[in-house]
């Protein structure tokens, strides 16, 4: 007898939990959706549906983490971290834009109904200020750890509500491509949350210098920073965001034009520790600045340097002074030679991926597999 859609596991959760290199173990409950689109129910029955089963698990007291995502259709699941018995509750929606299910909707049942969650996620879901404001106003137990709101349509009010509701229990906050965010509204947040550990303000385009300041003064505490596309990020802001944030270990840059070899000094000197930095993009990065990072970052462990000038010299010296924790490298449209790129693979024994799109003559698999097993190249040579 056939399954039923609502009740059909979901492969697609193991795979997506394996790629993203989470270590969590998938437990009995699990609903695979595909937006129920298979089966002969209405829009408002096929919501009403997900809506109650998030629920019943959302608010039934269990220590688990839940999530809600787009990988071969709509997945939602419990996982349970393998290392740990106890986690609090998420819930990530992400890339749900079907007349079905909107973001809004899922924030507005978290703020009425579930107060043990300490995490959403609702990237490219459609959510607005509605469910925004929803969330505010929701459950007083409500303490969100984990905002993210990457490509929503947010304003300043709302937004400004929610952090300031939150603001003593928020470590993570991700707007990236909120075009609509003012650097006030930026501003006044960097203020209020200044135990911040995690931000994403990447192509927010209303981000000025003033704002960046305030940010370098007030978030001594950021662990991960992303600036992505903002034209204000110079040599010169970066450097004092790293003299003040010190604990920094992720940076990402890319296609920042104000960025040079010079930001890739400051790396060096002030940020020696730094485990993933990305400047793809940034066309005025050299062989020199890479030099600088080589010999002073040791520990990296994830760069990306597509499109920049990196040539031969600066894989050279990655493959001789970063061998020892590199495990993903991206060196898309860069003009370096097959036999540097094997070097790389031969002397970074833990590196896992390697990104070479835009190049014409990518090394053989045979030649690859020669030197390194585990490595895997993008495209597929």
């Amino acid at each position: 007898m056939e399954t039923h859609p609502v009740t059909r596991s979901g492969h697609a959760v193991s795979e997506l939990l394996e790629d993203s290199g989470n270590r969590r173990q998938i437990i009995n409950q699990e609903l695979s959706l595909h937006l129920l689109s298979d089966s002969p129910f209405s829009e408002q029955q096929k919501l009403r549906y997900v809506l109650d089963w998030t629920h019943s698990f959302l608010s039934s007291g269990s220590e688990i983490h839940h999530e809600l995502s787009r990988a071969d259709g709509l997945i939602l699941a419990d996982e349970a971290h393998r290392e740990t018995q106890k986690i609090s509750p998420e819930l990530k929606v992400t890339s749900c834009t079907g007349p079905g299910l909107h973001g809004d909707q899922l924030l507005a049942l978290i703020g009425r109904r579930c107060d043990r969650v300490t995490g959403v996620d609702v990237s490219w879901s459609g959510a607005t200020d509605t469910g925004v404001k929803a969330l505010s106003d929701g459950r007083s137990e409500l303490q969100l750890k984990s905002v993210v709101l990457n490509g929503c349509h947010v304003t300043d009010d709302p937004l400004t509500k929610l952090i300031m509701r939150h603001k003593d229990s928020l470590c993570r906050l991700e707007v990236f491509g909120c075009q609509f965010l003012t650097p006030s509204c930026l501003q006044t947040v960097f203020e209020m949350c200044p135990r911040l550990e995690h931000l994403n303000i990447g192509q927010v385009p209303k981000v000025n210098t003033h704002s960046l300041t305030v940010m370098t003064s007030q978030l001594k505490c950021l662990i991960s920073l992303n600036l992505t596309g903002l034209q204000a990020v110079t040599d010169a802001t970066v450097d004092t965001l790293l003299q003040n944030c010190v604990r920094l270990q992720s940076l990402t840059l890319s296609s920042c034009p104000g960025v040079t070899d010079l930001t890739l000094h400051s790396i060096s000197k002030y940020a020696p520790y730094i485990r993933s930095f990305d400047v793809s993009g940034c066309k005025a990065v050299t062989d020199a600045g890479v030099r600088s990072l080589a010999l002073g970052c040791g520990r990296l462990e994830q760069l990306d340097l597509s499109s920049t000038g990196t040539g031969n010299r600066g894989v050279t010296l990655l493959a001789n002074y970063c061998s020892g924790h590199l495990h993903t490298v991206k060196l898309s449209f860069c003009h370096i030679t097959r036999e540097n790129i094997l070097k790389l693979c031969r002397r970074c024994k833990r590196l896992k991926v390697l990104h070479l799109y835009g190049w014409t003559r990518l090394p053989t698999e045979r030649e690859i597999r020669g030197v390194n097993t585990a490595v895997k190249v993008y495209p597929l040579p």
